[in-house]
């Protein structure tokens, strides 16, 4: 039996904030930066209203804009034939539909065993005894790391202030995240 991989949705496998930047962009007529987020909420960091920030979400999500990070479908793919690659998000269930749409339009749905929606991580990651999570927020991170699993922090302007210790490693895109899984694996 695989072991299991808890891998988050947007900011680590698609590129949700850079997306709704750009689409806040054409709203407003300005230019949003990535590295201007300091925490991982766009509207505190912007000063605007989150009823817009939603809006803007809510307009990708129906033409389907959010792309997957470069080099991650070839690497779920590969990572797919050692570990159930489960796609744990804090997104409301009625995302659902979106996330899956996501998936299977860009040919990925095929290597997750499964999406789950929730409040909760620590307790999906417990129950599904998870040995590492691909993860850009540090509340989920720190959840991890208290409960004894694996962290690879996936890089981000509002997680900056996460260190490398033994259960916790900075990753900077997909092929950083193959390469720890392949000394893992002993590849």
């Amino acid at each position: 039996m695989k072991p299991n991989i808890g891998v988050d949705f947007d900011d680590v496998l698609v590129d949700s904030a850079k997306s709704i930047l750009e689409t806040l962009g054409l709203f407003f007529n300005e230019t949003y930066s990535l590295s201007s987020l300091k925490t991982y909420n766009i509207a505190d960091n912007l000063w605007i209203d989150k009823n817009i920030v939603n809006d803007a979400i809510d307009i990708m999500l129906t033409n389907e804009e959010f792309l997957l990070i470069r080099d991650a479908k070839e690497i779920i793919k590969w990572l797919s034939e050692f570990y159930n690659i489960h796609i744990i998000t804090a997104r409301p269930r009625e995302y659902l539909s979106y996330v899956e749409t996501i998936l299977k339009r860009n040919n990925i749905d095929e290597y997750i065993t499964a999406i789950t929606l929730t409040n909760n991580k620590l307790d999906v990651y417990r129950y599904l005894n998870v040995e590492t999570i691909i993860e850009d927020r540090d509340i989920y991170i720190d959840d991890a790391y208290h409960d004894g699993i694996v962290s690879l922090v996936y890089d981000r302007p509002w997680n900056q202030d996460i260190k490398n210790t033994a259960l916790t490693q900075r990753v900077y895109n997909w092929s950083d995240i193959k390469d720890y899984f392949m000394i893992k694996l002993g590849e």
